[in-house]
């Protein structure tokens, strides 16, 4: 198609093609114009504020017939009810420190030196569970506490 449009027939062609549609497209636009030249009047009435008339406020009463929600038993007053809650004692995580991160392990130091090699889904010291371990931090749960341990 490309050599044929390079030779003189192929660009006459398409240069007859070309003035073809643009002529189509032409005489469309024109038609568009030369429709109704009749300019549309419409005669506009003039309205004064004062004849205009603002509706009367409906107004509505409310008459106790039957039961005032806001007047229910359950707002009367009574004897005060004191519910006293339970203090939760504050869970502290034993002083253990991360010291490195590797291969998806924690290196996990406690208080006494001891090293801890921790997976993912590990126990160590009884009750602390290893929940997730990225590359600069460690999730672990105690007493269904969750903390985060950081590389220092």
């Amino acid at each position: 198609m490309k050599e044929f449009l390079e030779t003189t027939v192929g660009r006459i062609l398409l240069a007859v093609l070309v003035f073809v549609i643009w002529g189509k497209n032409a005489i469309k636009i024109s038609e568009l114009g030369s429709g109704n030249d009749q300019v549309s009047v419409q005669d506009v009435q003039r309205i004064d504020v004062n004849d205009l008339v603002v509706p009367t406020k409906i107004q509505y009463e409310y008459t106790a017939v039957g039961r005032d929600p806001f007047k229910s038993p359950a707002f009367r007053e009574g004897p005060q009810i004191t519910i006293q809650e339970e203090q939760e004692e504050e869970v502290v995580l034993p002083p253990i420190t991360l010291s490195g991160i590797m291969e998806g392990m924690a290196v996990v130091t406690d208080q006494q030196g001891n090293t801890h090699f921790l997976k993912r889904n590990d126990m160590f010291m009884n009750d602390i569970y290893v929940v997730h371990i990225w590359a600069d931090s460690v999730l672990l749960e105690f007493k269904d506490k969750k903390f985060t341990l950081k590389l220092n």
